[in-house]
């Protein structure tokens, strides 16, 4: 369970010139704007990600209270959106900061499964080699006994019976 009021996503919408702000600390507390804007039917609270419904709580967000603006933003509740408020970063910047870690999980994720996988290949690499290396070792040893003692034997044979048949 996470509070809207830790989000880095929870904003002030203004509606005359149509821009997110970020929602401050006086906002997050007290339900009070004190330093950038006044909450009014010009300015209000959402989430900037969609992710909750102020509206339904707040029933009119144009005319709502310190007090229900404050017991919304701090109330409990599940929220996959939620991302951890840093002061002084817009909603914006704080969905960049999240698109960010999430790149660079996914760059580490995807070396991590590359170097596994060439440490794979590799100990596939070096079973073959060595099987290579085992079938290599027999046929060198059946070339040498059949061209190092076999056609001696048979050159031998062959002249002893050469001589034999020719012995007259």
């Amino acid at each position: 369970m996470v509070k809207c009021r830790d989000c880095g996503f929870l904003a002030v919408w203004r509606r005359d010139d149509r821009c997110w702000g970020e929602c401050d600390e006086s906002v997050r507390e007290t339900g009070r704007a004190e330093i950038h804007h006044k909450l009014d039917d010009q300015c209000m609270v959402r989430c900037f990600v969609g992710a909750a419904d102020f509206s339904v709580q707040l029933h009119n967000p144009n005319s709502a209270t310190d007090l229900q603006i404050t017991n919304t933003v701090q109330e409990s509740r599940d929220c996959d959106a939620h991302y951890p408020w840093v002061q002084g970063f817009t909603p914006k910047e704080h969905r960049e900061m999240m698109a960010e870690e999430h790149l660079q999980a996914m760059i580490e994720r995807r070396e991590r499964d590359d170097r596994q996988w060439r440490e794979e290949q590799a100990q596939r690499d070096q079973g073959w080699r060595q099987k290579q290396a085992l079938q290599n070792h027999r046929w060198r040893v059946r070339e040498f006994w059949w061209v190092g003692i076999g056609v001696p034997l048979l050159v031998i044979a062959s002249t002893l019976l050469a001589s034999w048949l020719f012995a007259d």
